[in-house]
């Protein structure tokens, strides 16, 4: 039988659905609880280079497509050069929206209810039609928030 060899296959997929759920809020958990609550000047270096490590890895992900698409006789528009606004879901995603949200929660903190206010934003982006990279931006901001704003004696 042909479904044989594919029942790994099912498992595993149907395996990693469930973990999705639990595993991108974990991580954006843990993210909040690792940044800085205010920025300072060696923090905003690092948000440099966060920001320069995106641009290189957005930009090698655009030329591996044009190569691909061109290798294999397809065409692919060159211009625009789509390294912000992608029509695809990349990777990358997380290090723009790691650096959006540490830029953000200076200014998210100095109010009175940031958790309010993160969870707005991220139930908002439910309703729009941002495209996946920036939905997926906006809609696990607040577990970011939370973990930014649990005490250390939580964890």
């Amino acid at each position: 039988c042909a479904c044989l060899w594919q029942a790994p296959i099912a498992f595993w997929s149907g395996l990693l659905a469930l973990l999705k759920v639990v595993v991108m809020p974990s991580f954006c958990l843990i993210s909040g609880h690792l940044s800085p609550k205010a920025i300072d000047e060696r923090r905003a270096r690092s948000l440099f280079q966060l920001f320069a490590t995106y641009l290189i890895f957005q930009s090698l992900n655009y030329l591996n497509l044009m190569l691909s698409f061109r290798l294999n006789g397809f065409n692919f528009e060159t211009w625009p050069v789509q390294i912000f606004q992608t029509d695809r879901q990349v990777v990358t995603w997380f290090l723009l929206a790691l650096l959006i949200w540490r830029l953000s929660m200076p200014v998210l903190n100095r109010t009175h209810v940031p958790i309010l206010i993160s969870l707005f934003i991220g139930l908002a982006s439910l309703g729009a039609d941002l495209g996946v990279n920036y939905q997926n931006l906006a809609s696990f901001f607040p577990y970011f928030a939370i973990g930014n704003w649990l005490p250390r004696k939580l964890w």
